[in-house]
């Protein structure tokens, strides 16, 4: 689902497409790539997926991993985050 539609595309300075960074998910390679170009820790980095299993590749990784359940949940787990949404 579009980020517009969520209504939190304004909240992220960057969103990244996977078939650009030429990697697949959950192949941690395409973690590793999105931390070196946001230049941030994994730590500040929030990742989404409606496939669990790559919330949770991106959370062995050190990022936030948000399994995508339905916008609510996501928004309550971006604001627990501290994310305004």
């Amino acid at each position: 689902m579009p980020l517009h539609v969520l209504g939190i595309a304004g909240h992220f300075p960057t969103v990244f497409n996977t078939a650009e960074l030429g990697v697949c998910k959950p192949h941690h390679e395409v973690y590793r790539r999105v931390l070196d170009l946001l230049d941030l820790p994994a730590e500040q980095v929030v990742f989404t997926d409606d496939t669990p299993g790559w919330a949770a590749a991106a959370a062995e990784g050190g990022m936030h991993g948000i399994p995508f359940t339905g916008v609510e949940p996501c928004r309550a787990e971006l604001r627990r985050l501290g994310v305004e949404v």
